[in-house]
């Protein structure tokens, strides 16, 4: 009797996003993979997971940051003209007035890299985060990157197409991104040593592991203080 191996796919540790799943699984598979995706949904209900795991796949590496072929962009502050990410802000608790956004030296840095050429791939693999935060000049010089570059894959990542101008839409792939059940979204926050979350704040997460735990956090802090 023969037995068939199960192959596991780059989105195993993913919960819910059935249909971002498949999706992409069929892009991987058929290697037919687009020029640019666009992640839509809620906050932290897995888009940015996903992106990660579509581009490790892409790219053929877990240790995706330190891939030659890869780039990140995301909001930055600014602070003594050196800009600053969001998630080195929180990482090292900086609080900022001003909103972070995705600024044209960003967009140029991204440009320059677009027209490298793929040294350990056959693409190069470029994720924005909160993509709806750019400026406007940011976006019209996306939107001519998105017109010209011929080697690279474009992950962009938002909340809603809305927040977009509808010509970098309409370049894009759309893969929209739903709620988590409540099941999953304990499954979820279980793994992430969250299991203390109640239902009450599962339920006002509406769906979001990100949300749920941006609560609990919260709550914490207020009950400390």
């Amino acid at each position: 009797m023969s037995i068939t191996k199960k192959i596991n796919s780059p989105f195993d540790s993913l919960y819910g996003q059935t249909t971002a799943k498949i999706y992409l699984e069929q892009c991987l598979k058929r290697k037919q993979i687009a020029p640019a995706y666009l992640f839509t949904g809620n906050e932290g209900i897995g888009k940015t997971t996903c992106a990660n795991f579509f581009a490790q796949a892409l790219l053929n590496t877990k240790q995706l940051e330190l891939h030659p072929d890869f780039l990140r962009i995301e909001p930055t502050y600014i602070r003594n003209d050196e800009l600053i990410p969001v998630s080195m802000a929180k990482r090292e608790q900086l609080s900022f007035k001003s909103q972070p956004l995705i600024r044209i030296e960003q967009i140029r840095d991204l440009i320059r890299f677009s027209h490298q050429s793929p040294t350990h791939s056959s693409k190069l693999v470029i994720i924005i985060e909160s993509v709806a935060s750019m400026q406007l000049c940011s976006a019209n010089a996306l939107l001519k990157t998105l017109e010209e570059s011929s080697n690279c894959v474009l992950i962009l990542i938002t909340k809603s197409k809305e927040s977009l101008l509808s010509t970098i839409c309409s370049r894009c792939l759309s893969i929209p991104f739903y709620p988590l059940s409540s099941s999953q979204l304990e499954m979820v926050l279980a793994t992430r040593d969250y299991p203390q979350i109640t239902q009450d704040i599962i339920t006002l997460a509406q769906g979001s592991p990100g949300g749920a735990i941006a609560l609990y956090n919260h709550l914490q802090l207020i009950r400390e203080a």
